[in-house]
């Protein structure tokens, strides 16, 4: 049995303690890891499927890309894994998951520095930055509790562009550009990396001796891990586009639905932050629903994840861009703007939930002219009451402005008899009415 030790955060690393896979010479036990795997500390002796990676191995296997069908997250060939390198750097970006060493990219060190790094390092490390602060827009949530869902779109789609730019080799980003240049006002003098230090410097840390490190799938990968998370539901909440075939939750209360259907989802409402939030129900939503283990080769193995499939064609779309080269404003930030981070009309600031609501549009149908009318959207009403609470302020519905017409009405009437009535009286005791 394989022991595992698991922390929480917004990415919910996993790393696995397992002495039969990794094992040097001298029997020193090596760290395996799991993207986005829902975690909690102490220690689990239990291992958990690395969803994560198989939903981007899914995504590669259903692009226009050469990806042998068969490719599972362990038989990812040294190529292949610089992408994952890239997908593991959004959760280790100073690689600390890694020995530095010049022939192999995959060899995993012990964790411990990671754990140190994530448990006691400085605020302004890159491990405590990209989990618990300014930068967990990494994994596609908000920086801080009550931040603007522009601004957390903001910052996803800087990243994005600067990695796509660099991944592409063609679009006037190069990995030997300092950070200053290309990603003003997140690195200062102080941080590591520093303002001065290069993209490649960025990307490869703490191991920077891997002789064929490829800096630009390693970029490519930093956007691929960006998309999928923000499809997670501990991570941003979107808006349901098929409520339908949703069905009771469980009885721990997670969502779930029907046979041979999956949530699909759509335009974000908010991003999460990890502070404060659930961990256990964070971390369910980063993990594998379900018994059996989702192949990559077949998209509806993932049905039950919730998020994933959507996540997966997501990936998909994007690693075709990747392969043609597409410029940025040809269709990729487009892409990224209209269809994956497009904000919903009720979109509000960031909070600390997981999957506390659902909201969806419910609409009804009108089979004789096949015609699609809303009836109504009680979860979008209910989200903005919600929304209006936190500001300290009530917005007014529409049935809260005719109760306000019909008191209005009623106190110009009592306000019209009671002058009618003083006047009576007046007229009365001056002797004018009979």
């Amino acid at each position: 049995m394989s022991s595992k030790l698991e922390l929480t955060g917004p990415a919910n690393v996993t790393i696995r303690m397992d002495p039969n896979a990794y094992t040097t010479t001298s029997d020193q036990v090596r760290a395996n890891y799991d993207i986005g795997v829902g975690v909690s500390f102490p220690t689990k002796m239990d291992i958990k499927f690395p969803v994560h990676e198989s939903i981007v191995v899914a995504a590669f296997i259903n692009s226009d890309m050469i990806f042998p069908r068969g490719t599972v997250y362990n038989n990812i060939n040294d190529k292949q894994w610089e992408f994952f390198r890239g997908v593991v750097w959004n959760d280790d970006p100073s690689c600390l998951l890694f020995e530095d060493i010049t022939t192999d990219n995959r060899m995993f060190s012990l964790g411990i520095e990671w754990l140190n790094a994530f448990k006691f390092g400085e605020e302004k490390c890159m491990t405590k930055r990209s989990h618990m602060g300014n930068l967990q827009f990494f994994h596609g949530m908000g920086s801080v509790l009550g931040e603007k869902p522009e601004k957390t779109r903001q910052n996803i789609l800087t990243w994005i562009e600067v990695m796509y730019k660099l991944a592409c080799g063609n679009q006037g980003i190069s990995e030997t550009d300092e950070l200053k240049d290309v990603l003003p006002g997140y690195f200062g003098k102080e941080t590591v990396p520093s303002k001065t230090d290069t993209l490649r410097d960025l990307l490869l840390a703490t191991t920077p001796k891997y002789k064929d490190a490829d800096i630009r799938k390693r970029a490519f990968g930093v956007c691929l891990h960006m998309i999928s998370d923000s499809y997670a539901l501990g991570h941003t909440q979107r808006r349901l586009k098929n409520p339908s075939d949703m069905i009771e939750r469980d009885t721990a209360g997670y969502i779930r639905f029907q046979p041979d259907t999956y949530g699909d989802w759509g335009s974000i409402v908010c991003f999460h932050t990890y502070n404060d939030q659930d961990g256990d129900r964070h971390g369910h939503y980063d993990d594998k629903d379900g018994e059996v283990d989702p192949t990559p080769k077949d998209v509806t193995t993932f049905n039950e994840t919730i998020g994933a499939r959507n996540a997966i064609d997501a990936c998909t779309n994007m690693i075709n861009m990747f392969i043609k080269k597409t410029e940025w404003d040809d269709g990729v930030k487009q892409f990224l703007e209209d269809d994956i981070f497009v904000l919903d009309r009720c979109a509000r600031p960031s909070d600390c939930f997981t999957d506390e609501s659902v909201i969806s549009d419910i609409y009804t149908f009108k089979e004789d002219i096949g015609e699609k009318a809303e009836e109504y959207d009680y979860e979008a009403g209910l989200q903005r009451k919600l929304a209006s609470l936190e500001a300290g302020i009530m917005a007014p519905t529409k049935c809260d402005l005719r109760r306000r017409y019909r008191v209005s009405g009623l106190a110009m009437m009592c306000v019209f008899m009671s002058a009618f009535m003083l006047t009576f009286v007046t007229l009365r005791v001056h002797g004018y009415m009979c």
